[in-house]
Order: C-alpha cells, then structure tokens, then sequence
C-alpha cells in the first residue's frame, strides 16, 4: 500500500510540474503551525502533547484578475491505516480537510467572485480560524460564537464553518463598507451534495471607521440554511453582531450570537445565543497579555444550563505576530452543577509559527 502512495504522490508532483510550465502562473506558499500542550483539572483528565495543526496555503496568481487559493489543514498529526476489511484501524487518528479551494476573479476593488470550497465569511474570526501566529491565544473564542461540533450539522454551531458554492466580496471605501455574501450547499451530510432544495445562505456587512489613531470597525453577520437531521428537516437562522476596536497596540473585540432551529425536536424551536469579549495589549513588541469571557446559553427554554468560561495568558513574540510562544488558563464554570458537569481548569502552552 505504501508503495502505491509513493506512485501516486510522484505523479501528482509530476502534474503540478506540468501545469506550472504550461502557464506561467505565479505561485506563492505559506502557511501555519501550531502545537500545544494541555492538562485539565477534570476527573480522569491526563495533560497531553497536540500538534493542533500544520495549515498551507497555496495562492497561485493566474492573470491580474484571476487567482486560484487552496489551503490544506492537517490537525491533530493526522494517521491513517487501514484494516483488511477497508476500515481505519482504532490507532487512526487526526483530521485532513481541504478548508479552501476556490477561484477569484477581481473585477474590481468592489466586486471579487469566488467559487469553490471556503471558510465561510460570517463573524470576525472564522476566517482566521487556523491562523495561529496571528493572534495571541491558543485558539479562537471555541466555547461561545464559534463552538463546534463532530457532524456535518454540529460542525459550526451557529452557522455553517465551510461551504462549496459562490462568494461575493468587495470593499466600496466611499462608503466605508466591506461586504461578503454566499450561496452554498448548506449543512448537509456530504459536503459537495445538498441534501434538499434550499440553499444555504450567509455573508456581513462591515463599516470601516478610522478616529485618529483609533480603527472601529462594526460588523454584522448572517446566516440561514434548511437541512436534514435525524430524518427531520430543520431550518436555523442565526445573527451576529459585533465590533472590533483597534488603538495602536491595543486590540478590543465581542460578539454575540443569537440563533434558532425550526423543527429541532418534538418540541418545536430551540433557541440559543452565546457571546465573547476578549481584549488583549502588545507590550514593545514582546508580550501580549490577553483576557477573554465567553458565555453560552444552548437551550433557552432550559433553565440553569448557561456555561461561561474565563481565558487568561499572555504570549511572548520571538517574531511578532510571526511566531509566538504563549500560555494561558481557562476557568470554566457551569450556572447549575451536577455530577456531570462540574467546573474546570485547563492550562496551556503552545507553539504558533507562521511561514
């Protein structure tokens, strides 16, 4: 089987060979690395090393309009094997996603068209989910606006985190706008297949204030999208606004999420809302200590099951935002304890290099 991998590999480097003579298309590659290391106070909870992800990104410049992106995101040192029968052995482990994959055609500063698979545009961070050496904790606000599951529904869940369909983008400065909006298959199993007639739809709207020496920009998010699950057909809709501040090295940002799935049960319409504020300040272009809240209320009709979680670190620069060492704790609590869920602590330190 190795051997085959081998083959198929050198024939693959052999087409991207072709293909780079054949037009001369210019390439550039870069791309994120990030490891870490965890120990939470939970019970049966062990500290573990996690190389959370080796992200890259090709941008191959086609014409002066046209561009092709692709970024690969390996996370978790993903092995694989497989067992006679064709099914991964339990020693598998480790995620291998496409994450981007779409052309661009810049008609003008206004208007880029895009098509393919994407990092959906909705909120200030899912765009930049992988992008580690670029801000200073481990990872982005994950127990709020940008929580996650395991299925294809669950994945983003207020939104939709990926998409293959089309993207508008543009920035119009006279009026101190940028926009994004796209069409997608929406949640449905497989990715490439909508699983019904509707659509799913998503974009934001940001205004681009300059104070002085101050950046305000506001934003607001969108998205809505009908799917299966469980043999039921669902309709979410979510909303999110929020607001980014930036004053020379200091950086302050929230949002708020705010979401409702039709038909989610027997009961009828689930409705529930998370938000976040993180605020974080460069010191000499060293250290950046930050803070951050969360807070998630996943079933508003339920009381006593809101969560929150408080962020602490600070993260030392060896190249400023280029590669980072940082530590932090997160203090997790729950409105209402049970035997099941009980507070914790984690604390971490990781690795982040940008390339």
């Amino acid at each position: 089987m190795q051997r085959k991998v081998n083959i198929i590999f050198l024939v693959f480097l052999w087409a991207v060979a072709m293909a780079a003579t054949a037009h001369s298309a210019e390439w550039r590659w870069n791309g994120y690395f990030g490891a870490n290391y965890e120990d939470s106070t939970k019970a049966n909870a062990n500290g573990s090393f996690d190389t959370f992800v080796l992200s890259v990104i090709t941008n191959v410049k086609i014409d002066e309009n046209l561009r092709l992106l692709a970024q690969v995101d390996w996370e978790h040192a993903p092995y694989f094997e497989v067992a006679s029968d064709k099914t991964l052995v339990k020693r598998s482990s480790g995620e291998l996603t496409l994450s981007n994959a779409y052309g661009e055609y810049t008609v003008a500063d206004y208007l880029k068209i895009k098509a393919g698979k994407f990092f959906t545009p909705v909120g200030l961070q899912n765009l930049i989910f992988y992008a580690l050496p670029t801000y200073p904790y481990l990872k982005i606000p994950r127990e709020s606006v940008y929580r996650k599951g395991s299925t294809a529904q669950t994945d983003a869940t207020f939104f939709q985190r990926y998409a293959q369909g089309v993207w508008l983008a543009g920035d119009i400065p006279v009026a101190l706008l940028s926009y994004d909006v796209y069409v997608s298959n929406g949640k449905s199993d497989t990715d490439h297949a909508d699983d019904n007639t509707t659509k799913g739809v998503g974009g934001r709207l940001q205004v681009n204030l300059t104070l002085g020496e101050v950046m305000v920009k506001p934003t607001a998010s969108y998205y809505n999208d009908k799917y299966i699950e469980t043999s039921r057909i669902k309709e979410q809709g979510t909303i999110i606004p929020g607001i980014d501040v930036t004053a020379g090295d200091m950086v302050v940002r929230g949002e708020y999420a705010n979401s409702a799935i039709k038909n989610d049960s027997a009961a009828g319409t689930k409705k529930f809302s998370a938000y976040y504020a993180e605020a974080y300040y460069t010191i000499a272009e060293k250290y950046t200590p930050y803070l951050r809240y969360e807070w998630w209320e996943p079933n508003k009709d339920v009381v006593d099951d809101e969560e929150t979680e408080t962020t602490v670190g600070v993260s030392y620069h060896i190249i400023p935002w280029v590669a980072q060492v940082k530590a932090q704790v997160r203090f997790h609590d729950y409105e209402k304890e049970t035997t099941t869920n009980q507070a914790y602590n984690i604390y971490g330190i990781g690795l982040a290099l940008g390339f």
